[in-house]
C-alpha cells in the first residue's frame, strides 16, 4: 500500500460520519478484503449452505421413500383386502 492509498480518506471508516463501531466494522471489512480474507469467509459461507441443502434434500428423499414404501407395500394390500370383506 502506497503513502496516497493510506492517507485517503475513507467516509465509510469516519467515526465523527458513521459511529465508532460502523468505522471500526468497515476497516476491517477493506483489510480482510485486502489480504484475501474474505475470499476464504464466502467460500466457507458458500460450502455450509450447499451442505445444509443436500442435508435437506437427503430428508425430504427419505421421507419420500418412507411414504411410498408405506403406501405401495403389502400392509396397505392386506388392509384392503380386509376392508373388502
Amino acid at each position: 500500500m502506497n503513502a496516497e492509498e493510506a492517507s485517503r480518506v475513507r467516509p465509510l471508516e469516519d467515526p465523527y460520519l458513521v459511529g465508532e463501531e460502523a468505522a471500526a466494522k468497515a476497516r476491517r471489512a477493506r483489510l480482510s478484503r485486502q489480504t484475501g480474507e474474505d475470499i476464504l469467509i464466502l467460500e466457507d459461507i458458500r460450502w455450509d449452505r450447499f451442505l445444509a441443502q443436500m442435508r435437506d434434500r437427503e430428508d425430504r428423499e427419505r421421507a419420500a421413500q418412507t411414504t411410498r414404501r408405506d403406501l405401495e407395500g403389502p400392509s396397505r394390500r392386506s388392509l384392503l383386502g380386509r376392508l373388502a370383506r
